[in-house]
């Protein structure tokens, strides 16, 4: 546990200054986060997606970004990768998050490799495969998604899933204020689906650090760009994470999202200093949600999570 936090303290800031950095924005945490893992391990040096395994509330589903080959990993919330397993029939051309939901009885994951750096993807698959099992390594791929923007093409790093509702999830990257799509979840055959525009997601705003915290250029250049989103267990909570904060989007019972985001006012919780942050999930309870970055070593940061808007 020494070398633990040793590794934190040299490869990044000391936690005064992590305080300083919190409390020197605009911002509305119930608490202050807690510095949960490491990642130290080189096989998850472009962690782009995590989500909570069902079965083990430590444990995290993560990927990688393209160019990584095609694997899921389990990881401990301290950082440790527990299992490494094959993706069958999947390529990685540009994975960039991971949701976990139940739908029609059974435990599963979505697999989205829907990132467009250069401009040039016009059709981009969604796969669903079942959960592993404890201690099996197989894994079964149950259908894809296929889908295509309907204005543009849209980079895009962010997912989650409503299988209440029947729908998958997705906010765009790299325009001055994010929009939030949807596609169906199952779709009928193997028929390319246009995404539906819900709305835009206001109040995504720049963090202004204390200029005694170093940060990476990324988190400069793309400082509001959103890079991992999750869903909270009643759904009525939207957890978006860009390079310097989480944003809290919420829905009244009942309330339609395309409603709710229309003149939101959310919450911004800024993020300690990170390499490159890309993935945010909630613990399976949604007490906590875990924040991590490409690059390691790379911190995995736990926060409170949000009560529901009433």
């Amino acid at each position: 546990m020494p070398q633990f936090f040793e590794q934190a303290r040299q490869h990044f800031i000391s936690f005064p200054l992590v305080i300083s950095a919190l409390l020197s924005g605009q911002h509305a945490a119930s608490a202050l986060p807690l510095l949960q893992g490491l990642i130290t391990d080189d096989r998850l040096t472009e962690l782009s997606g995590m989500a909570a395994v069902s079965y083990n509330k430590d444990q995290f589903w993560a990927i990688n970004d393209g160019g990584h080959g095609s694997f899921l990993y389990a990881i401990s919330s301290k950082g440790n990768i527990e299992r490494e397993l094959k993706l069958p029939n999947i390529e990685n051309v540009d994975v960039e998050d991971i949701a976990a939901f139940r739908y029609k009885k059974r435990q599963l994951l979505a697999i989205a490799d829907v990132g467009d750096n250069g401009g040039v993807r016009h059709v981009r698959p969604i796969y669903i495969i079942a959960e592993p099992k404890a201690g099996s390594d197989e894994i079964k791929l149950q259908w894809t998604v296929r889908f295509r923007f309907p204005d543009k093409l849209h980079d895009c790093e962010s997912l989650f899933v409503d299988a209440v509702e029947g729908y998958i999830y997705l906010v765009n990257k790299r325009t001055e204020v994010p929009i939030l799509f949807r596609v169906p979840l199952k779709p009928r055959g193997d028929e390319i689906v246009t995404a539906e525009r819900i709305g835009e997601l206001p109040g995504v705003k720049s963090v202004q650090y204390d200029a005694a915290i170093g940060v990476s250029e990324n988190q400069l250049k793309y400082a509001t760009q959103p890079t991992s989103v999750a869903l909270s267990c009643d759904r009525r909570t939207i957890a978006l994470l860009t390079y310097t904060a989480i944003y809290y989007f919420r829905r009244s019972k009942g309330q339609r999202w395309a409603d709710a985001i229309a003149d939101a006012t959310p919450e911004q919780v800024v993020l300690p200093p990170l390499p490159q942050a890309e993935s945010i999930a909630y613990s399976t309870d949604c007490q906590h949600l875990y924040v991590s970055s490409e690059r390691t070593p790379s911190p995995i940061w736990r926060f409170e999570a949000p009560k529901a808007k009433k």
